[in-house]
């Protein structure tokens, strides 16, 4: 890099220097940028965007039943959280899947 002026020492120097606080405030201005221009939208369990997306995931486990024992207890324990029935068919269907394979055991762990 060739410099203007004979000072070739100084003006590197302060170069060097001022990098470090250069990066600090321009990270600074970018955080506060980002925070100030960009309102945080948060959703409530009620509104209608969380609804909507509940129903729609609803709807997919509903059409897309599975066989494996732990797909089967998730889809039953999704449903009966968002308030399905108890006797909606795959919520039974989980139990009794969970109920078959533990059997007799003590411990739902022991053979597993």
């Amino acid at each position: 890099m060739v410099l203007p002026c004979n000072c070739r020492q100084v003006c590197v120097g302060i170069n060097e220097k001022s990098k470090s606080w250069f990066t600090g405030v321009t990270s600074i201005c970018l955080l506060a940028a980002t925070v100030l221009t960009n309102p945080t939208q948060a959703f409530e369990p009620t509104s209608p965007e969380v609804k909507a997306a509940i129903e729609k995931g609803i709807a997919y486990i509903e059409s897309h039943p599975v066989d494996r024992l732990g797909g089967k207890a998730l889809a039953g324990l999704t449903l009966a959280k968002f308030g399905k029935e108890k006797p909606h068919p795959m919520i039974e269907e989980a139990i009794t899947a969970i109920k078959n394979q533990i059997g007799d055991r003590q411990n739902p762990f022991d053979g597993v």
